[in-house]
């Protein structure tokens, strides 16, 4: 088994404008997924559109993957992603599983990528996708409410109490491993499937909401601070020159540079780089 991790982070949030390169502690979220995935995977990769994200997740030791903007909307499906990076890597042969993380999800357990990867290689399933138990949220208390106000249960059958309601779980986006070959068949599909597992053979890796960040809001990032504040948690720091063995090495399209002052720094690392292969569309 020989991993690669791939990480999504698009430019232009709406709920959080700005969202990867918000600080938590000092440091850019896009910094702490990548040197979370770097403790557990040799090769790292950000796939953005955004140049300034770009610019962070390179000086955190992540090589760059240039994502179209057309792949990059708010309407654009997470498998396109996942599907232009495995396109802009298909010439290397060094990999054969793939880690995937969101560019907002930090404080990942540590050893939970690796527990991903032992599951997967330990099972016969295409991949493994990281799922939280459904408690306080819990789909059968869900109900429906149309234009009159009416409350319409979802289900005929609802428990009494919370000690008797059927075991559920909800997807999270904290981690997933998938088989390259699996992956590479379902890009092959005209209709990929749902979001969060390709169609594919998937097994679930049962983890706890302690286990991870997710930031969408202001409260989010609040509470990562929060929880940080109250461990011993080292904060990481950009490797230094001699470590960050990504420097330069972009993929893909050429990301549009960002406005002055950091126009030139981005332009010498994502277009003047003799390095930079570039991925005709």
């Amino acid at each position: 088994m020989s991993p690669i991790a791939l990480i999504l982070a698009r430019g232009g949030s709406k709920g959080l404008p700005g969202k990867h390169l918000r600080h938590l502690n000092g440091v850019p979220l896009i910094g702490h997924v990548v040197s979370t995935a770097r403790q557990e995977v040799p090769q790292v990769y950000v796939s953005t559109n955004d140049p300034e994200i770009a610019e962070t997740a390179d000086e955190f030791g992540a090589q760059v993957i240039c994502r179209p903007d057309e792949m990059a909307q708010d309407h654009s499906r997470y498998c396109e992603g996942v599907f232009h990076g495995l396109h802009v890597l298909e010439q290397d042969d060094s990999f054969d599983v793939v880690v995937q993380l969101e560019g907002a999800t930090v404080l990942l357990t540590e050893g939970l990528i690796s527990r991903g990867l032992k599951q997967l290689q330990d099972s016969e399933a295409d991949s493994v996708l990281s799922i939280v138990p459904a408690r306080e949220k819990h789909p059968d208390w869900a109900v429906e409410c149309g234009a009159s106000g009416r409350i319409q249960y979802r289900n005929e059958w609802l428990p009494a109490y919370r000690q008797g309601l059927r075991t559920a779980f909800h997807v999270s986006g904290a981690c997933r491993c998938s088989w390259r070959s699996a992956l590479e068949r379902a890009a092959a599909r005209d209709q990929p499937g749902r979001w969060w597992d390709f169609d594919l053979d998937v097994q679930g890796m049962v983890i706890e909401e302690s286990d991870f960040v997710h930031i969408d809001t202001e409260r989010d990032l609040a509470w990562a601070e929060f929880l940080l504040n109250q461990h011993t948690t080292t904060v990481p720091s950009p490797p230094s020159p001699g470590e960050n063995t990504a420097e330069g090495r972009m993929r893909g399209r050429n990301c549009p540079s960002p406005p002055s002052p950091r126009e030139k720094v981005a332009e010498g690392r994502m277009r003047g780089t003799t390095k930079l292969t570039r991925i005709q569309q």
